[in-house]
């Protein structure tokens, strides 16, 4: 199968499985399954292919550093979501995730 449409399924399958979730008598728990790190998983499936495994411990390194941009994106959501519209309050959430991405890019630049 071609990966681009592994990949395509994989998310596809995801969202539709959170939305579901959603309409349960807990929707609560769709907030668990937002963070299957389907993306995560598949990811590492075909940058492995394409990297040695010296380079695949760095970017694994570098992905336990980089979850405090999930962190940002989430706390940011819970605070705008109270304030604004959701489609707003994502796009903000996105930005704040954005600017603490470049952060720990710049940052890994100087170690």
């Amino acid at each position: 199968m071609n990966e681009f449409a592994l990949r395509f399924i994989a998310g596809g399958s995801l969202i539709t499985i959170v939305s579901l979730i959603s309409k349960c008598k807990y929707p609560y728990i769709s907030g668990l399954f937002m963070m299957f790190p389907a993306v995560t998983l598949v990811g590492y499936y075909f940058v492995s292919g394409n990297v040695t495994p010296l380079e695949l411990k760095s970017i694994t390194v570098f992905s336990l550093v980089s979850l405090v941009t999930v962190a940002v994106f989430i706390v940011s959501f819970y605070v705008f979501q109270s304030k604004y519209d959701v489609i707003f309050a994502l796009l903000l959430s996105l930005l704040c995730w954005s600017v603490s991405a470049g952060v720990i890019v710049f940052l890994s630049r100087l170690w």
